[in-house]
């Protein structure tokens, strides 16, 4: 380049005169510099990296022109690997320079000597000679021949730029300085402290190696060869730095490292160090020639650059005009003619020899030494086919004077292989040929030639004896060799040029005494120092460091003292060459221990126990991380270990150490007041005035919420097949809140959650009422007994909240079912958070297993079992568990027992155990009323886990079994009345499943087979819950597709089907769902009586009472009835008014509130469950003994209170009212009187037609019709003859009727009865019963109002209120059930008062059945004074009723025909069958009483059945049993 410089001078001097030669040397110097740019990036680092470097894309200001320090202190330095021995040169024709090649250390800093034969054969040499591979191997010049300048003083040892020897050389005055280059490198990357390899490929983003063998063989070490080299460099690499890559330097490391895909010289590593740092530097270099923006150079200026190139400079420069064009890459040339580069390869390898060296790159050398014998076998090769020998010289001042060879040639196909001694620079003489007679000494000789390479093989003894043999054995083992060969392959001995050389080897192993070693530099032994010893069998270069446990303090020592000597048992040494007795310490993983504190104390060294750290040594332990270390007593050392359940609070150090601002035991708190420890920052923090307060109150507005709500939703009704809209979205909720407490779950099990998972989980522990969790105690100064406390007191302050409710509320608000709703919102509210009761109730019970064998409470981990402070929380916790989990379950399946054997009966207890336990059945199918217990069970088998099982892995696993069960079950029974319901359950469990088979993840496995065991366990049952739920959703898309693709007609059968399976699905707790709804508006519901008794009549006008569709004739009374037959009328009777609804429903009320009560008290005296059908023997014979048991019943406690009974007489006033001014209203308009006759003649039309229908064509060809009638026409004669004689009874009894709650009273209570006999009945005649209510008092004052006998004063009976329908599917039937009541007539079970038989004369509303009026008999003292009406029916009649409007149709006729019938006694007008309005007022005063005393007294109106014309009475009696207005 100085020559092209020049060249570029002379060029510019002609181009351009003008300039000065200052000018043209800086013009020249531009572009040199360049040029140098154009050849480093687009020439050599190609082929250096086997790639070019990105595009270069202009000048960036923001770059870093410095090289990083990996660049500078290790990668740039690659080039110390690729040095040769042989530095080449080659004559014009590009072979061997006549002066032949010279070593690089001859070459090396000695230009004189290189440049002797001229530049262009060392360029030549340098184009034809490959570089030296870049790897873990460096030339021995390199580390012992670097020379560093004159050393400061000879024969020392001197640091500083690396390791340096001095080296005085021979006949010299000036002492070098030899650099070990290999040592300064890593020392220099040492002191730079260069990270680990590993270190710097993640930093530049690439993968990280695993083990040596990766890093040099590559990936695919593992189908590597076994003696592949790379294996061995990586095995070497191993024992040398560990196993751990980024231990090794870095500059070694990379240099190992396996060549990158490519060409690339380098590997991965070191190639992406190069590329960045030059392509870096490249862009930040501001003149650099691309960089047009600098105008050093023109666009066409960068394109000649770009075009030129090394080789193109070397034409010009030299006289290597046919340098290959890429001068970087070594041709196919020869390097002479006979020997080609690449020959100097395939020198044989020599594996049969113990010892080899390659003296040249043309001549190698290898040696064993022979076994049992004092002779080596030798082996030399060269790259020649003419003579090739081998001396051993004596080291005089040249290597032919006095040297010992061996020369052998192979001459017309024949080898020999001779015994040659050499005096001078001579030819040699064979050793035969000399005098004294020397003799061939060399044995088992033998010669190859093969491509071109000799090979030659002998064995020569160490001391043969002979005068003209040199022996071989030297002090230091140290012996010079000398080889040469012919190269142009002449067999007779010419001068061999520049084919030889000489070499000192390690022909043999040195000997010094025990104790001692061979110092290299002065080849003398000199003694071991203190920490070593060498014995003679060992190696002579240098001392062994005295192995761990052992010890050396003296120096020229054979063997080193082993601890296990010392006095304490068990010590060892921490590292290599101890030189003390105080070095053996207790290794790493062990403590000394002593006996005693005296003097005399025995010392050992024990094993650590877990929790302590013991790095080694005769120090206390420390403390390890994540535990907690109390020292007991320091002599003998005794410690309680305990595991810390909050990690990063116990730092290792010192027993007893907490991290900063934690103390206590197992620095579970904050020592600082106003702190708190905490988990996501994994410190003590601040306390805020608020902390926790805002999260209790939240939590606390929820459940308030949620008690209101529940209370709103508790009594909702839906329909016959699912639920309320509102009760459905509390269903709803209730899941979503059993999500969260199932999850909190996880909080009782060691599972080291990853994040966000942790903080999701922890936040469930609000559920379990955990107030610890919240840390409330920052805010209320809570200790950890009261919060605990605040949580068991949680429910019982809601179930005191809802009793206040219960008890409070009626008070202030007529609504008797508050206590009701208030019961069932209680229920609803422990089913939803009865997991999270259960899990803060079994808190104290799930126990932390710490090393030193005590338990502490997992959640609370300063509580140990067994101390003090753990009593109360495990009374508290028991209470917990029995009052509200035990004492809930409990009541749970006695209400479905109470479900099960009562709400079959539709009694009132029966009734009442429905309404008390809906809050069990109500979500569900009524045939699957029994889930709740199902749910609750799986609860609390889920909230034990933790308690049963200790292990994580086992928790994981009994919880995906449990929850695998519970989806099977689910998806077998689907409970739940909405689908919607049923899904969301399914899928909440299906999450549970889910987060179990992500926490067998998280879990620590300690073996393969706990792998196997939990994860395979996990994922199965995940897999069978999703093929599960999977099914099911595939099975709802089928039906749904199913139900599109369907017809009309092919869906409504479906509907028709489904709605009668569901019907028997449903039929069960249907009926009682449908007797809860009366019974609750009887029992609980207010009753608006005041309100509607203050309101005025209605207003009453004809219009409004009938409605007729048509035109009316102008004289209607006279019209014709062909006329009125085309008109369409409709009557509205007065049960029907809107005014006389609302009173009718007050009444119901209070009637079934009475009724609820008696049926209740009769319930507790008489089994009502042996009178069910089913399971009745023989009760006909059984029924005096029940009915005598009722008899002796005392009802007088069981009455209306006083308000109840002022509130019938208020309503039974304005019922006689309503129907005094409902009659007027017809007589008033007489043309209506003919409307009514019409729509009376037709229904009686109608009517009739049903008795045609069922009597006539369907019942009277039946067998046993002619049987019925006769013995029902039988037993009226029967009746006939004693009735007479009952009269005077008759007559007591309606005059004891004083008062109409008497006569309430005993009807419902002979109901009862009248329903036991009437079972019995139906038992023995093959019947069934249909209960029925008593005759509603409505109904009675109606038909009094209507009687034209209390019109005219006179007295009438209402005595048959108890009434019992029994149905028969056939007349056979009937007839057997007459027979029956016949022979209890004779028998005197019952008395019978009067029968109608009403098959062959039906009623004028055309019903036909035998209606038969019994009393029971004397002998029943309370029973016998009210008779009771018996209907024997016909089921196909009730059937046909129903066709024609059922019983609605016939209250319309016969309202309708009574008013026809009472103003039928009139003679033409209303006012005078009163006897004017004051007739009127009187006929109503007859009826309830008068009005003036109304207005007068509290209490007026008093209402008898038979009503006496004389005097109006007081309407409220005495109460009867001493009952108060509160009752």
């Amino acid at each position: 380049f100085t020559r092209y410089h020049n060249q570029l001078c002379d060029e510019l001097a002609a181009a351009k005169p003008s300039l000065t030669a200052e000018e043209h040397f800086w013009e020249a110097r531009k572009v040199v510099i360049a040029t140098l740019q154009k050849v480093f990036y687009y020439e050599y680092v190609p082929a250096l990296l086997g790639k070019p470097l990105p595009p270069y894309n202009g000048y960036k200001s923001d770059e870093n022109p410095a090289f990083d320090p990996y660049h500078t202190m290790a990668v740039m330095r690659y080039g110390h690997s690729e040095v040769n021995e042989i530095f080449v040169r080659l004559d014009d024709q590009w072979r061997t320079h006549p002066a032949g090649h010279m070593t690089f250390r001859d070459a090396v800093f000695n230009p004189g000597k290189a440049l002797e034969t001229g530049v262009d054969s060392v360029l030549r040499g340098l184009l034809s000679q490959p570089q030296g591979r870049v790897d873990a191997y460096i030339i021995d010049y390199m580390v012992n021949g670097v020379l560093a300048g004159p050393a400061q003083r000879p024969w020392t040892v001197t640091w500083g730029g690396g390791h340096c020897l001095a080296k005085k050389d021979s006949g010299s005055t000036t002492a070098h300085g030899l650099f070990d280059l290999q040592s300064t490198n890593i020392q220099r990357g040492r002191e730079q402290g260069l990270c680990g390899i590993n270190t710097v490929r993640t930093k530049m983003g690439l993968p990280a190696y695993s083990n040596w063998k990766e890093l040099v063989v590559g990936p695919g070490w593992a189908s590597a060869r076994p003696n592949d080299p790379g294996l061995l460099l990586a095995e070497d690499m191993r024992a040398m730095y560990g196993d751990d890559v980024d231990n090794a330097d870095f500059w070694i490391a990379g240099l190992a490292e396996g060549k990158s895909a490519g060409d690339s010289n380098l590997g991965e590593t070191f190639s992406r160090v190069l590329s960045d740092n030059w392509a870096r530097v490249r862009r930040a270099d501001r003149y650099h020639f691309e960089n047009l923006d600098n105008g050093l150079f023109t666009k066409a200026d960068v394109e000649s650059l770009l075009k030129t190139s090394l080789a193109d400079i070397i034409r010009r420069t030299t006289g290597v005009l046919d340098a290959p064009n890429r001068a970087f890459f070594v041709p196919g040339s020869q390097i002479d003619g006979q020997t080609r580069i690449s020959a100097m390869l395939q020198l044989p390898d020599f594996m049969e020899y113990d010892h080899k060296e390659l003296l040249s790159p043309h001549f190698r050398f290898a040696w064993s030494i022979v076994p049992g014998e004092r002779a080596l076998d030798i082996g030399i090769a060269a790259p020649t086919t003419g003579w090739i020998g081998v001396g051993f010289t004596n080291g005089s001042s040249h290597v032919m004077r006095n040297s010992d060879m061996i020369l052998g040639r192979v001459h017309e196909g024949v080898g020999s292989v001779e015994d040659y001694y050499s005096i001078d620079i001579t030819p040699p003489i064979r050793d035969v040929d000399r005098s004294p007679a020397g003799k061939e000494s060399i044995t088992n000789t033998r010669i190859i030639q093969e491509n071109g390479v000799t090979t030659m093989h002998f064995r020569k003894p160490i001391d043969s004896g002979d005068s003209w043999d040199l022996p071989l054995q030297a002090d230091n083992g140290r012996v010079r060799i000398a080889y040469a060969f012919q190269p142009q392959g002449r067999t007779t001995l010419e001068y061999h040029g520049a084919m030889r050389g000489h070499r000192e080897i390690q022909l043999f192993e040195p000997q010094c005494p025990d104790g001692t070693y061979l110092n290299a530099i002065r080849m003398d032994c000199v003694l071991c120092p203190a920490g070593t010893f060498r014995s003679r069998d060992m190696p002579v270069g240098a001392c062994t460091r005295c192995p761990i446990g052992t010890f050396q303090s003296a120096a020229g020592s054979s063997e080193c003292h082993d601890c296990s000597d010392m006095a304490i048992a068990g010590t060892t040494t921490t590292y290599y060459s101890a030189t003390s007795p105080k070095d053996c310490v207790c290794p790493a993983g062990t403590r000394l221990h002593r006996s005693h504190g005296g003097e005399n104390s025995s010392m050992w060294c024990v094993q650590c126990q877990l929790g302590l750290y013991c790095p080694g040594g005769m120090d206390t332990p420390w403390q390890e991380a994540d535990y907690y270390v109390e020292m007991l007593q320091e002599t003998p050392l005794e410690v309680s270990v305990w595991d810390c359940l909050h990690k990063h609070a116990c730092p290792r150090g010192p027993m007893g150490t907490c991290a900063e601002g934690a103390g206590g035991r197992m620095c579970t708190r904050c020592i600082l007041p106003g702190r708190y420890w905490n988990e996501r920052q994994e410190m003590c923090s601040t306390c805020s005035e608020t902390q926790g307060f805002y999260i209790i109150v939240i939590a606390f507005a929820v459940l308030a919420f949620s008690m209101v709500f529940l209370y709103r939703v508790s009594m909702d009704w839906g329909d016959d097949q699912g639920l309320s809209e509102q009760l459905e979205i509390g269903v709803a909720m209730g899941m979503v809140l059993y999500l969260g407490q199932a999850c909190s779950v996880y909080n009782d099990m060691k599972i080291p959650w990853a994040s966000p998972l942790d903080r999701m989980v922890t936040a469930t522990a609000i559920f379990t009422l955990d107030f610890h969790s919240t840390h409330i105690d920052c805010s209320l100064q809570l200790g950890l007994l009261q919060q605990y406390m605040l949580g068991v007191l949680t429910p019982l302050l809601v179930i005191v909240a809802y009793a206040s409710v219960a008890i409070l509320l009626p008070i202030f608000w007529d609504r008797r079912d508050v206590p009701l709703r208030c019961w069932n919102s209680v229920g609803l509210l422990m089913q939803t958070f009865f997991i999270g009761i259960l899990l803060h109730g079994v808190k104290p019970f799930i126990l932390y297993h710490h090393p030193n064998g005590l338990h502490s409470i997992l959640s609370m981990p300063s509580l140990v079992q067994g101390e003090a402070g753990f009593v109360p929380f495990a009374v508290l916790g028991s209470f917990h568990l029995v009052v509200y989990g035990g004492g809930f379950l409990s009541y749970a399946l006695f209400a479905c027992w109470q479900l099960r054997t009562r709400a079959r009966l539709g009694t009132a207890r029966g009734i009442r155990a429905v309404l008390w336990h809906r809050f069990i059945y109500i979500r569900f199918k009524p045939s699957r009323y029994y889930w709740s217990v199902m749910q609750l069970s799986r609860n609390t088998m889920l909230a034990m886990v933790p308690v049963v099982f200790d292990d994580p892995h086992a928790q994981i696993v009994c919880l995906q079994v449990l929850m695998c069960l519970a989806i099977c079950m689910h998806c077998y029974f689907w409970p739940y009345k909405s689908g919607i319901h049923n899904s969301a359950d399914l899928t909440m469990m299906l999450a549970i499943v889910s987060l179990s088979t992500s926490a067998a993840f998280f879990v620590p496995m300690e073996s393969y087979q706990v792998v196997n065991y939990v994860v395979y366990s996990v994922v199965i049952c995940f897999v069978i819950c999703f093929i599960i739920f999977a099914i099911l959703v595939a099975a709802m898309i089928v039906s749904l597709t199913r139900r599109r693709l369907m017809t009309e007609e092919q869906r409504l059968k479906m509907e028709e089907q489904s709605l009668k399976k569901r019907t028997m699905f449903y039929a069960e707790l249907q009926k009682v769902d449908q007797k809860e709804l009366s019974v609750m508006e009887a029992e609980w519901r207010g009753v608006e009586a005041d309100m509607l008794c203050a309101a005025p009549m209605p207003t009453l006008e004809t219009t409004d009472l009938l409605k007729v569709e048509g035109e009316l004739p102008p004289d209607l009374p006279n019209a014709s009835d062909e006329r009125l037959a085309k008109l369409e009328i409709d009557f509205i009777a007065p049960s029907e008014h809107p005014y006389m609804k609302a009173v009718q429903s007050c009444l119901k009320v209070l009637e079934e509130r009475l009724r609820f009560r008696i049926q209740e008290s009769v319930e507790t005296h008489v089994s009502m469950q042996a009178w069910k059908p089913t399971k009745v023997v023989c009760v006909r014979s059984q029924l005096p003994a029940e009915l005598s048991r009722l008899d002796r019943r005392s009802f007088s406690g069981v009455n209306w209170n006083r308000k109840e009974q002022e509130q019938i007489s208020r309503l039974c006033v304005k019922i006689m009212e309503f129907q005094a001014t409902f009659v007027e209203v017809f007589k008033v308009e007489k043309s209506s009187l003919r409307l009514l006759h019409v729509f009376v003649t037709r229904m009686e039309s109608k009517f009739w037609g049903v008795y045609q229908a069922c009597v006539k064509d369907m019942l009277r060809i039946q067998s046993g019709f002619d049987r019925a009638v006769q013995a029902a026409r039988k037993l009226n004669t029967e009746a006939q003859d004693t009735e007479d004689n009952r009269s005077e009874r008759y007559e007591v009894m309606d005059r004891s009727f004083s008062c109409y709650t008497n006569f309430m009273q005993a009807a419902m209570r002979t109901q009862e009865a009248t329903f036991m006999y009437a079972t019995a009945l139906a038992a023995g005649s093959g019947g069934s019963v249909t209960r029925t209510s008593v005759k509603r008092l409505y109904r009675i004052l109606e038909k009094l109002a209507m009687d034209p006998k209390v019109a005219r004063g006179e007295e009438a009976r209402t005595w048959d209120a108890a009434r019992m329908m029994v149905l028969y599917d056939s007349m056979d039937s009937i007839a057997k059930g007459v027979d029956l009541i016949m022979e209890d007539n004779r028998c005197g079970r019952v008395e019978v008062v009067r029968v109608k038989e009403r098959f062959s004369e039906p009623t004028s509303g055309g019903w036909s059945d035998i209606l038969i009026n019994l009393r029971f008999p004397s002998s029943c003292k309370e029973l016998c004074k009210l008779p009771f009406e018996l209907q024997l029916c016909h089921a196909q009649m009730l059937v046909i009723r129903k066709e024609m409007g059922g019983h609605h149709g016939y209250a319309k006729y016969r309202s309708a025909k009574e008013i026809l019938e009472f103003l039928t006694y009139e003679p033409d007008n209303v006012a005078q069958s009163f006897g004017g309005e004051a007739g009127k007022a009187n006929f109503i005063a007859s009826l309830v009483g008068s009005s003036k005393s109304r207005t007068s007294q509290p209490e007026t109106s008093n209402f008898t059945p038979v009503v006496p014309s004389s005097s109006a009475q007081q309407v409220v009696p005495a109460l009867p049993g001493g009952l108060t207005d509160a009752d």
